[in-house]
């Protein structure tokens, strides 16, 4: 009876070893995905995996991968195991994707995707972007005019003209599409430019022309300025990422005072004010010089009262617009990648004081005051530990647009 029992005893403990290996197994989903949806080459292979990226001076640990033969489009579906007793809830871990074709590299992430722990979802896409820096078009180019005047009717006769310029060398701007379209009836105006030959790189620097005409007279036109004119374009504009603008009646806009609530659109001008101050800190006042270069520029997606006057956070005032988002996008793109983020302390590592995407920095907007001198803007940038700034800008509207003119009262850096 000894080795029955034996028998009976060995199979028992395989069992719950077994029951306890798929007990401690975990998973990560999400999709693999491109601004638009993309056709992959025969053959492409998407490769996605899970790593602890606790240690910012180390190779990162592989804790498991999803690889996906023969995937023919993007978006595409992954799913990774991975052990769970190997997470520990102080360390941090993030996705990565590639996308290859043979030894050639297509598509990669260059932004960070948390998971798991410290906050972070159980699951996550992972955003990817090309290799080639210019995306081909596939479909008309969409987009929208929107006016402070959406409830007037337009003449029968108004056309709309609209041009979309390449506008990365000073010396030679290149139209890249352009449309004329009647029988406007009333704003918003829905547009599509033509794509044949069109091709977009998300590290050029394109501006949107507009004007609305009723014969030779000018009825509407874009605002001057290149930080509203500018449109950030990571790929293609499509239905999820449409060139959207505002006009304004030719009549009025000259006479425009310094306090933009007089005139057509105050959203306007503060865009434009808040993309001026990002970029006065992020290239000039970031506390390291104006050569250096962050990895990454993490802006609060609202505009704080207390922002600029020393407190450490402030009350969540009003979203900030997408307007002002695509202002701050073209304002500084050049300098480094933006995101725009709902809580900062998700993105500061609490037992260092550090960011969580090393090399980053974070930055906090006050509202927009007017007044007759021009406007003051509060402000943070924060970069780890102490390392950081709090003043208030004062901007004054100059014939190129809003510029900031210098500093008022207190402000503190570190």
């Amino acid at each position: 009876m000894r080795p029955l029992t034996t028998a009976v005893l060995v199979t028992v403990l395989a069992t719950t070893v077994a029951c306890e290996a798929r007990g401690s197994v975990g998973s990560v989903s999400g999709e693999v995905r491109f601004g638009r949806e993309v056709a992959l080459p025969e053959g492409a292979v998407v490769t996605v995996k899970l790593l602890d990226t606790t240690l910012a001076d180390a190779p990162s640990v592989e804790l498991g991968l999803d690889v996906i033969e023969n995937a023919d489009r993007l978006p595409v579906r992954f799913r990774i195991e991975y052990d769970r007793d190997r997470v520990m809830s102080g360390n941090e871990y993030s996705l990565s994707a590639d996308v290859r074709l043979g030894d050639d590299l297509l598509y990669t992430n260059d932004t960070v995707h948390f998971v798991l722990t410290r906050g972070a979802p159980a699951d996550s896409d992972v955003v990817v972007v090309s290799i080639n820096p210019f995306d081909t078009c596939v479909e008309p180019l969409p987009g929208q005019i929107h006016s402070g005047m959406d409830d007037e009717d337009l003449p029968r006769e108004a056309v709309l003209h609209v041009r979309l310029i390449d506008v990365t060398d000073p010396q030679a701007w290149l139209v890249v599409a352009d449309t004329t379209q009647g029988d406007l009836d009333r704003f918003p105006i829905e547009f599509s430019l033509p794509h044949e030959g069109v091709q977009i790189s998300r590290h050029h620097r394109y501006e949107l022309e507009a004007e609305i005409v009723a014969g030779d007279e000018i009825l509407y036109h874009i605002i001057p300025g290149e930080e509203w004119r500018r449109i950030w374009l990571p790929h293609c504009p499509n239905a999820d990422l449409q060139i959207v603008t505002s006009v304004f009646p030719a009549s009025e806009f000259p006479e425009w005072g310094t306090d933009p609530s007089s005139g057509p659109d105050r959203a306007t001008a503060e865009a434009t004010i808040h993309a001026a101050v990002v970029r006065q800190l992020v290239e000039f006042n970031n506390t390291f010089g104006p050569d250096h270069r962050f990895a990454e520029v993490l802006i609060v997606d609202h505009v704080e009262a207390q922002a600029g006057d020393g407190e450490p956070e402030g009350e969540r005032g009003a979203s900030l617009t997408d307007g002002q988002r695509s202002a701050i996008r073209a304002a500084i793109e050049h300098l480094a990648p933006v995101r725009f983020i709902d809580n900062r302390r998700a993105y500061i590592r609490q037992d260092v004081l550090q960011p969580t995407i090393p090399g980053s920095v974070i930055i906090t907007l006050g509202p927009v005051e007017f007044d007759n001198e021009g406007a003051t803007v509060g402000a943070d940038l924060w970069c780890g530990g102490l390392c950081g700034l709090r003043l208030t800008y004062r901007l004054a509207e100059e014939p190129e647009g809003w510029t900031v003119t210098g500093t008022e009262g207190p402000w503190s850096i570190s």
